[in-house]
C-alpha cells in the first residue's frame, strides 16, 4: 500500500530513538535545513569524524514501511570471524519482532547516508541513524533538541524522498541521490522539470482529485526555477490526493483548492515539513502527475 504524502510526513515527526535505558522514545524532525542557509558544518563534522574512527559500533533500529532492520555489527563481525575459519562460531541475540530482520553493518554507505541528512536530504530511517549514532557517541545527551538544531529538511529533500521511497519502492539503504536519481538531491527544474515536462498540465482544471501531483515555481518568466535566493528562490510541493476543496464563485465559477505537503522556511511551525492550502496563482504554474 503506498502512503501519502501527509502519512510520509508523519514518520518524521515520530522517529523512534533509544534513550539511555534503551528505551526508544519519539523524536521530531521537522526544520527546515538547507545546504546553503543554515547547514551546521560543525555538528556535521563532529558527527562524520566520530563515523569514521568508529564505524557503526552499536546496534541501530531502523524502522521502515515494511518492518523494523536491526543493524547489528555483531554479524559483521561474525562473518569475518568466519571467513578466516571459524567455523564452530555461534551468534546467539534478542529475538526479534515477527516483521523484523537482522543485517550486518556492510548494508549501506553510511558516510553519504549521514552526510546527507545534514544537507536536509535525510530520509526518516537515515535520520533515525544518525539520531541513534549521535546519542550513543556522546555527541548530545537530548536527541530532540540535537534534531530541532542540526537535522531538518528543504524543499526536494522531502518530495525527492517520498518519491524515491514511497512512489519508487526504493529501499532505506538507496539514498537516490549522486547519479541524477529523482531522489532528495534532484535539481527541481533540470532535474523533476526536464524529467517530466512532456506530463505538465496546461490547465488548473485539469487536476485529477484522486492523484499526486509536484508543483514547482516559476519566475517572471514562467520558467521553472532551478535554484537561487530572495524573492525568486525555487520551491517544489507535492500535492495530497484527495484533498480539493471546492470554493464555488461568481457567474457559475467552481475554483478550488488543493492540499500540499512541503518543507518550507515559512511554514508554520516555522521550519517544519507542513501542510496548506495552494490556490493557483497563475494559470502557468507547473503541475505533475
Amino acid at each position: 500500500m503506498i502512503i501519502n504524502p501527509s502519512d510520509y510526513k508523519k514518520r518524521y515527526e515520530n522517529i523512534l530513538v533509544p534513550d539511555k535505558h534503551g528505551e526508544p522514545v519519539p523524536v521530531s524532525v521537522n526544520r527546515y535545513r538547507l545546504k546553503s542557509y543554515n547547514y551546521k558544518e560543525a555538528a556535521a563534522k563532529a558527527f562524520l569524524d566520530t563515523l569514521k574512527e568508529r564505524g557503526i559500533d552499536t546496534e541501530l533500529r531502523v524502522d521502515t514501511a515494511n518492518g523494523t532492520t536491526r543493524v547489528d555489527p555483531r554479524l559483521t563481525q561474525h562473518a569475518d570471524e568466519i571467513k578466516k575459519g571459524r567455523r564452530d562460531l555461534v551468534l546467539g541475540g534478542q529475538g526479534l519482532g515477527r516483521n523484523d530482520i537482522r543485517v550486518d553493518t556492510r548494508v549501506a554507505d553510511w558516510n553519504a547516508l549521514a552526510r546527507y541528512v545534514f544537507a536536509g536530504k535525510g530520509s526518516p530511517e537515515a535520520c533515525q541513524i544518525v539520531l541513534q549514532l549521535a546519542f550513543h557517541w556522546g555527541l548530545t545527551e537530548d536527541a530532540q533538541d540535537y534534531a530541532n538544531t542540526n537535522l531538518g529538511l528543504d524543499c526536494n529533500g522531502f518530495v525527492g524522498n517520498y518519491l524515491w521511497h514511497v512512489r519508487r519502492n526504493k529501499p532505506w539503504t538507496d539514498i537516490g541521490v549522486r547519479n541524477q536519481d529523482l531522489g532528495p538531491d534532484s535539481p527541481i527544474r533540470s532535474g523533476f522539470h526536464d524529467r517530466y515536462q512532456a506530463r505538465l498540465l496546461s490547465r488548473w482544471e485539469a487536476m485529477e482529485n484522486s492523484k499526486t501531483y509536484i508543483m514547482m515555481r516559476v519566475g517572471q518568466d514562467n520558467l521553472v526555477i532551478n535554484q537561487g535566493s530572495g524573492e525568486w528562490t525555487a520551491h517544489i510541493v507535492i500535492t495530497e490526493p484527495g484533498g480539493r476543496q471546492d470554493r464555488p464563485g461568481k457567474g457559475g465559477a467552481n475554483p478550488f483548492a488543493v492540499k500540499v505537503v512541503e518543507s518550507t522556511a515559512g511554514s508554520i511551525p516555522p521550519g517544519s515539513v507542513g501542510e496548506l492550502l495552494q490556490l493557483p496563482v497563475r494559470q502557468e504554474q507547473d503541475l505533475r502527475h
